[in-house]
Parts: C-alpha cells; sequence; structure tokens
C-alpha cells in the first residue's frame, strides 16, 4: 500500500460513520471533501493526481475507488480546484503535475510550462553533449573505450554525463570517441595496453590494434629475456637428455642421469631432481623438499619467485614440482588481492620460457584483474605463440562461486586451441562467455564446458566436433534467463554421432530441459558404449525418470547415473535405484521453493 493508504482509509471510515445521510454516495463526498481540503492547501501535485486517476482508475487520495458514478463529476471539481494554481506551479513538482494533467487529458492550459519544461530539457540535453565533447577531447583511452560502448547502449553515465536520448547524437558522441582514441592508441603507454586492448575487443571496437601490440609484446619479450638471462646462461639445455626425458615422462632413467649432470655442474636443480625422484617411494621426505624449495627459490624460480603464491586472494601454491621441474602452474591475478602488477599474459609467458617449466604437463588461468571487463584472449595467444610441447591437461577459468559468479567470468576465444596445442589431452572451459569456433582436435580425450549460458553456436560445435579420441565430455547448457540459448534441438545431433568410440562418460548436465534429454537417451546411438551418464543440475522430474527406466535396456554397460540437484522426490530416486546399479541423487531441489517453476542450478 502506498504511504498515507492506512490513514486514507481510517479517514473515509470515519467520515462514513458519521456522515449525514444524504442523496450524494458517501465515498463521492469524502473525495470532494478531500479536493477542496486540496484546494484550500494549494497541493497541485494531490490535484492533479486526482483529475488522473479519476480518468483512468487507480487510487484518489491513497483510497482506491472502485465504481462511482460521479467519477465526471469529481474529475471536474477537480479541475476546477486545480485551475488556478497552474501558473504559480512551484518549479519543484511542475513537470510531474503537467504530466499528469496530459495523462489525464484534463482541460487544463499548461502550454506555457509544457514551452518551458521542454526548452529547459533542451537546454540540460544540449549542455549534457556539450561536456560530454568537452570530456571526449581530454578522456584516457581506457575511459573512451568504456564511453564507447556505453553510448552504444543508448543509457547510462559516460565519462560522467547521462547518455543522450537521442540516437543520433549518440552516434556522433561514438563516432568522437571511437575517432580520438584511434589517434592515442600508437602513443598508449605500455602500462595501459592491457586495459585498453580488452575494453576494445570485449565490445568488438574497429579500432586497429595489431602494430601497437606486437611493439608492446616485442618490448616484453626483451624484458623477459633480461630477466630470465640469469637462469638461462646458468643452465644451458641439453638437447639429448631433454630428449630422452621427453620420450617418457615417467621414466626415472633420464631423469636420474640429468640430476647427476647437474649436481657436477652446481646447479640446485639436480639436488632437487635427485631429492625428489626419492620422495616418490618414500612420502616422509616431501618436507625435505618444501624446505629445498625455500632456499633455493631464488635459482630455481628467479623472476618467478615473486608469484609462488596464486595472486586471487586463495593463498594456493602457483607451482607443483615433479622431479625437479614446474609440472603445474596455476595462475590467476585478482585486482582485489595484493600482488606484484603483472598481466596474466605476462606472467604465463614469463613461465613458458623460465627453464623451470621446460616440461609443464599442467596449466589453469583464473582471473586477468578486472575479470568483468577482461578475457583470457590475451593469455591464450602466448599459449598458441609458446605451445609448450607437453602440456596435456588445461583449465580456462580457475575460479570458485565465493571468487565469482560464472556469469561474470569472459574466457574469450577458445578457438586458436584446436590448431594451436595439437597434444593436448584435457580441457576445461569454465565461464560465462566464450567462443568455441570449429572444433577439430584429434588427440582430445576430456573436455568439460561449464557454463550458466551456453550459446546455440557453442552447442552446435559440441555436437558436430572432430575429437575421435575424445572419452569423458561434459557440457552445462545453462538457463535461458541468463542468456543460455541451447535447446534439445542442439544436443540431438550429439547424441546421434556414431564417430565416438572411445566416449564412455556423458554429462549433459545444467539444462532447462532435462526430462527432453532423457527421453532421447534409449534412441541415442551413444547409448550402447555408455558406462557413465550425467544429468545432474538440471530439471528432471518424474517424467524424466519414467523415460530413463524405459531406456535401460539401450544402456547395458552403464554402470553409474548421477541426477543429483534435479527436481525428484524419494520414490522416482527409489525406481532408479531398483533399475540401474549405482544411482547419485544428492541434494533434490522443491519446486515449491521456486514458485513452481524449474531452473537449472548454474545460470548467474
Amino acid at each position: 500500500m502506498r504511504p498515507g493508504g492506512i490513514s486514507a482509509r481510517v479517514g473515509l471510515f470515519d467520515f462514513l460513520k458519521r456522515a449525514p445521510k444524504s442523496a450524494r454516495d458517501p465515498k463521492a463526498q469524502w473525495i470532494s471533501d478531500k479536493i477542496a481540503e486540496a484546494a484550500r492547501s494549494r497541493d497541485a501535485l494531490g490535484l492533479a493526481g486526482a483529475c488522473a486517476a479519476l480518468t483512468q482508475g487507480g487510487m484518489v487520495f491513497g483510497m482506491v475507488y472502485g465504481d462511482l458514478a460521479e467519477c465526471a463529476k469529481l474529475h471536474d471539481e477537480a479541475v476546477a480546484a486545480l485551475r488556478p494554481l497552474v501558473p504559480t506551479l512551484p518549479a519543484s513538482v511542475a513537470e510531474r503535475v503537467v504530466e499528469l494533467i496530459e495523462r489525464a487529458r484534463s482541460p487544463i492550459d499548461v502550454s506555457e510550462w509544457r514551452a518551458r519544461i521542454d526548452g529547459e530539457r533542451r537546454a540540460q540535453a544540449e549542455s549534457r553533449v556539450a561536456a560530454m565533447r568537452a570530456a571526449i577531447e581530454t578522456a584516457s583511452a581506457a575511459q573512451l573505450a568504456a564511453a564507447w560502448r556505453t553510448l552504444g547502449g543508448g543509457r547510462g553515465v559516460a565519462l560522467g554525463c547521462e547518455v543522450p536520448a537521442d540516437a543520433a547524437v549518440c552516434e556522433a558522441l561514438q563516432t568522437a570517441a571511437l575517432e580520438r582514441l584511434r589517434s592515442q592508441i600508437d602513443d598508449l603507454p605500455d602500462d595501459e595496453c592491457d586495459e585498453v586492448f580488452n575494453l576494445i575487443r570485449y565490445a568488438r571496437m574497429p579500432v586497429d590494434i595489431a602494430a601497437r601490440r606486437e611493439r608492446l609484446l616485442a618490448d616484453r619479450a626483451a624484458h623477459r629475456t633480461e630477466a630470465l638471462r640469469s637462469a638461462l646462461d646458468s643452465e644451458p639445455p641439453d638437447r639429448e637428455l631433454e630428449r630422452a626425458i621427453a620420450a617418457d615422462l615417467d621414466d626415472p632413467g633420464a631423469f636420474t642421469v640429468y640430476a647427476d649432470l647437474l649436481q657436477q655442474r652446481g646447479h640446485a636443480r639436480g639436488e632437487l631432481i635427485a631429492l625428489q625422484l626419492r620422495a616418490e617411494s618414500d612420502r616422509s621426505l616431501e618436507p625435505a623438499v618444501r624446505a629445498y624449495l625455500d632456499r633455493h627459490a631464488d635459482a630455481l624460480l628467479g623472476p618467478l619467485a615473486a608469484h609462488r603464491r596464486v595472486h586471487d586472494g586463495s593463498d594456493r601454491d602457483a607451482f607443483v614440482w615433479r622431479r625437479g621441474f614446474i609440472d603445474e602452474a596455476r595462475l590467476s591475478n585478482d585486482d582485489n588481492a595484493e600482488l606484484a602488477r603483472i598481466s596474466l599474459a605476462d606472467l604465463l609467458a614469463l613461465v613458458l620460457e623460465h627453464p623451470s617449466a621446460r616440461l609443464l604437463r599442467k596449466l589453469s588461468l583464473g582471473f586477468d584483474a578486472d575479470y568483468s571487463d577482461m578475457s583470457l584472449d590475451d593469455a591464450i595467444d602466448v599459449l598458441v605463440r609458446h605451445a609448450p610441447r607437453h602440456l596435456r591437461d588445461l583449465t580456462l577459468g580457475d575460479f570458485t562461486r565465493e571468487q565469482c559468479e560464472v556469469s561474470w567470468f569472459t574466457v574469450g576465444d577458445v578457438a586458436p586451441l584446436w590448431a594451436g596445442l595439437p597434444e593436448l589431452r584435457d580441457l576445461v572451459v569454465h565461464g560465462g562467455t566464450f567462443e568455441l569456433g570449429t572444433i577439430d582436435h584429434p588427440n582430445l580425450e576430456t573436455a568439460q564446458f561449464w557454463t550458466g549460458s551456453l550459446s546455440g553456436a557453442n552447442a552446435r560445435a559440441i555436437a558436430t566436433a572432430h575429437w575421435p579420441r575424445l572419452q569423458f565430455l561434459d557440457v552445462w547448457y545453462g538457463d535461458p534467463n541468463y542468456g543460455a540459448e541451447a535447446t534439445i534441438d542442439d544436443v540431438v545431433p550429439l547424441l546421434a554421432r556414431t564417430d565416438l568410440p572411445a566416449l564412455f562418460h556423458l554429462g549433459l548436465m545444467n539444462a532447462a530441459f532435462t526430462d527432453a534429454i532423457c527421453a532421447r537417451i534409449g534412441g541415442s546411438a551413444l547409448a550402447p558404449q555408455l558406462r557413465e551418464l550425467d544429468l545432474s543440475l538440471g530439471t528432471m522430474t518424474d517424467a524424466g525418470v519414467d523415460a530413463l527406466l524405459a531406456a535401460a535396456p539401450k544402456l547395458p554397460r552403464l554402470e553409474a547415473l548421477d541426477v543429483s540437484e534435479n527436481y525428484l522426490g524419494p520414490d522416482a530416486i527409489a525406481r532408479l535405484r531398483a533399475v540401474y546399479p549405482f544411482v547419485v541423487a544428492d541434494d533434490q531441489r522443491d519446486a515449491a521453493d521456486d514458485d513452481d517453476a524449474r531452473y537449472p542450478v548454474v545460470g548467474e
């Protein structure tokens, strides 16, 4: 109820109790008295509101009046009371009063006020445009890029000014911001390039950054070489031994030979290799390994010593060591954490060029500063440029829900990886926005796509991907309320595949159409080979359970079925467990808790 509604209602009840009997409707008399009271107090806004309510319905002086035969007469009374107040309206209420009069089409001349209001609006708009044009002339490149995107949306605040309502004016301001931004690119300071380039790419601005970016990358490569010079000079590569190690990273023999060589040269890595080899069979040596790494951090890490902890507030180790080398790297730069200022791409390049990461097998990439406007495109570019030959396991979007909602994280363009990392075996893509392109990767064995808003194009790319060795596939489809576009029609081609002989695990998860998936499982060409089926995080109901029970004969090898976090009751779960050998059904939800609607678990 509106403020004052209760007191108005009480006032009407009191009036009705003590009002003398008359021919006039008591409600009409109460409203008439209120009009007279508003006229005496010169309440122009109250009278204008009464005019509008009496012609279009609603509340009059805080009261719903219902069916009232005298509406037209009461409107005339309100008009007569309001008309003499209009010429001297207070500026604070004039615009609202005029709008209400016009909405009610009340016979009151407000043309002078309308002309004055429109004139003031034009003047304000012109002033805002002038202020924005002046701001464009002094704005930084990052501010210009952000303003261009906001102006393209037609609303909001850009460069401290409200965006004009006129589309043509917005377009002209966009053009001015774009031209000035283009003029700044060649001379853009190095420390501003990452933010500006990401804003340009994120907004898909027509700005050519290629030449400036190449200069930046060349300068940074030179700085990295200088920073790594001591490490590179102290440990020249032994190509023959490297080839022996690379031939079989699990064979300790070549590592032992290399450890002896480095120990003869007095390099700290030699003793670390020997110590870690012994620790593989004697876990009690692990504290000694950690202590050795601490003592020799400068020799083994050099410029990477400042990045031994992940810069995202998680306090995790950034590097996992195996046999004297970094086996796994976790890199993430959350701008809210205390960190040495370096972009994620530069940090990744430093890792990939460091002798300690020559045998890197696993890499996880998280935040790059302000992740709401930053993608992993630069880091992906670094990966493709360096093409680390031993890398087998890659995660793009290494973060938890406590750190970031999935929809806030932009992964970027994943497509360069298909040709750029042909030896990759395991891939996780985790984020709200990414582009997969045409997937063609003959060696990929595990692919997981975690999102709350899978695009139709990405769903089709996954369904038709060329990955003949794929064994494990998880796809989160997402919530249409958060931009998910995929439908059951995008899943059907995947279920019809006959060219994935190694696939044993299929996860069709976090879908708004889980029941429809269940209905098609039995007829899937993949069904006879599946050992694991994951339909969790979705919207499954008893109808989906019925379909899965009917499909059981078509799933003869199925060992595990996951239906966790759907909308299933105990009876439905019991029916599944009576047919399938192992069913995971944790944390079921109740549609009543979601206003009788059903949603995938992960949207935002």
